[in-house]
């Protein structure tokens, strides 16, 4: 039976692909799944989803000792397959690499990994590749960011972001020169110093994920995203920006790149790339697509360039995902219960992680609240447009009685 070792510091990441693992290898025994991690994921220590988690500390300093812990676990589970679940998993691999004795499924090297983390480079590659971006402008620390100058450039709302964080974090979208003075510049907890402003694109969020071999893309899935449902889709448009971006990189791994076609025009914009598995994985294994068992058959069935090209990819055109926890939707308890399909055994799958529960249960406070909130939005807002109108309603009415009474009193004065 083959063994699985996922490696990385995301939390949400690893479990992503540790639910791939299951639905591909429909594994009973979790004791051939290991998870070796930092800190902040210490709580897979507790889900039904792996046998065991190794903590490591993911410092070049400490790589012999990594090194030795994957081989060890290599040594007593023969067959092993290593599986990087983001960018630091990646990082650590291409480090050791030549150390490692398991296999170690399609990840870019080290120098496609920085290119196409950091979003300036990633724009600066887009825009030499001829493939269409948002106008961007490279800032770097917030007191360089002169205001009047971007608007000129790019008009507002106009987006800032760190080049070298991922997850929306640092993210602002500008619409005033007040928000921008409360919330960047004069905001004392906004550090990010490696700063890009970028033109926003007013449209719809629209994501390409694929995994390519030495730039052929073997497997692909386009998706939409509407609160928490993700649906699949076609769109020719993006599919060629992102086969073109995977021949012209040469790219070797799996890759979700954001983009966002304009309300307007109607135009696909490349936002960003994600050169690693994503938070949503789990919604293309759910709808037929698993990105986790295509990577681990490309280590074996490895065809030669020529093969490749001749092959179509594996598309993923239609079907819908909630990924919103099973635990919040008692309706669907019924219905996947006993469903032999992948959505089936993905639900049963999430059901058993205790860890990923407690989680939900722990943000549950957090959920009603912002679920209110929305609710009463648009009642407050009926309220005051009812408000606002009853004022009006009493000042024309104010105004209309005040020109009568003049009017009668110029005619009372005439006569």
């Amino acid at each position: 039976m083959r063994n699985y070792i996922v490696v990385g510091t995301c939390r949400n990441l690893l479990r992503q692909v540790l639910l791939g693992i299951h639905d591909f290898a429909n594994c009973s025994d979790t004791a051939h799944i290991i998870v070796i991690g930092g800190k902040n994921t210490r709580i897979l220590r507790w889900s039904s989803l792996c046998g065991r988690h190794v903590l490591s500390s993911f410092d070049p300093d400490d790589d012999f000792g990594f090194i030795a812990t994957l081989n060890r676990i290599a040594d007593h589970c023969p067959q092993t397959v290593v599986i990087p679940a983001d960018c630091e998993g990646i990082r650590i691999i291409n480090r050791v690499r030549p150390c490692l004795r398991p296999a170690i499924i399609p990840i870019p090297d080290a120098s496609t990994l920085e290119l196409f983390e950091n979003k300036w480079r990633f724009h600066e590659f887009c825009t030499s590749n001829r493939l269409r971006v948002p106008d961007t402008l490279f800032i770097g620390a917030k007191a360089d960011l002169d205001f009047a100058a971007v608007v000129h450039a790019l008009g507002l709302p106009f987006v800032v972001k760190p080049s070298d964080r991922a997850g929306s974090e640092g993210v602002h979208i500008v619409h005033s020169e007040y928000y921008f003075k409360r919330h960047i510049a004069e905001n004392d907890a906004y550090r990010f110093q490696s700063l890009i402003v970028q033109r926003y694109v007013r449209g719809t969020d629209l994501c390409f994920s694929f995994l390519a071999l030495h730039g052929d893309v073997s497997a692909l899935a386009i998706q939409r995203r509407s609160g928490t449902e993700v649906r699949f889709m076609t769109h020719r448009v993006l599919e060629k920006l992102g086969l073109q971006l995977a021949r012209a990189a040469s790219y070797h791994g799996v890759m979700n790149i954001d983009a966002r076609m304009e309300e307007r025009t109607g135009k696909i914009y490349l936002i960003e790339s994600n050169p690693r598995f994503w938070a949503s994985l789990g919604a293309s294994v759910c709808c037929g697509l698993n990105f986790v068992a295509e990577s681990i058959e490309a280590i074996e069935a490895a065809p030669c360039p020529h093969d490749r090209r001749s092959q179509r990819p594996r598309r993923l055109t239609e079907g819908r995902f909630q990924e919103a926890h099973p635990v919040l939707r008692p309706a669907a308890w019924i219905g996947l219960a006993n469903d032999t399909s992948p959505r089936g055994r993905m639900f049963r799958a999430r059901m058993r992680d205790m860890s990923a529960v407690a989680e939900v249960i722990r943000a549950l406070p957090s959920m009603l609240w912002k679920y209110t909130s929305r609710r009463m939005l648009p009642q407050q807002r009926i309220r005051q447009q009812t408000h606002r109108h009853i004022l009006k309603e009493q000042l024309f009415s104010a105004t209309r009685n005040q020109s009568a009474k003049q009017q009668a009193d110029t005619g009372g004065k005439r006569d």
